[in-house]
């Protein structure tokens, strides 16, 4: 799954890219987490570019590694994207707000409850941007 994902190039279309997380979601299986110590000391776990055990959000699969920068984390899409110009660079023919209802699907926890649950939120992404859905249901949980 990782050679496919850090193969991804500045060339692909929303679709590609589209059709590239539903699977990528469906076959992580859940969200992308790493855990944090706030200032009064409580932890608790946030979504990541990179979480534990090599898992990617849905944003965080189109960086390769070697653009990856541990100070991405904690950074929505469009600061991510004022702080790293090779990021900025790369996305620059994608709609940062597309870009954004991708980390927004990534973040709910609800959307990883059920294959239903995310597949309506994938649905609910691809509408404004008119992109085809069809993959999303040929994709499924395996343990649920």
């Amino acid at each position: 799954m990782r050679d496919m994902l850090e193969e991804v190039t500045t060339a692909l279309t929303m679709q590609e890219m589209f059709d590239k997380l539903a699977v990528h979601l469906f076959k992580q299986g859940k969200q992308s987490l790493m855990p944090i110590t706030n200032s009064d000391g409580l932890h608790k776990e946030i979504c990541a570019y990179r979480g534990e055990n090599h898992l990617m959000c849905g944003v965080g699969i189109f960086i390769t590694d070697e653009e990856y920068d541990m100070g991405m984390e904690q950074q929505g899409v469009s600061r991510l994207m004022g702080s790293y110009k090779h990021i900025s660079d790369k996305f620059a023919h994608i709609n940062v707000d597309f870009l954004s209802a991708i980390q927004v699907v990534h973040d709910n926890p609800e959307n990883w409850r059920t294959t239903a649950n995310m597949r309506d939120a994938l649905l609910v992404l691809s509408r404004p941007w008119r992109l085809e859905p069809n993959i999303i249901y040929t994709l499924h949980f395996g343990d649920r």
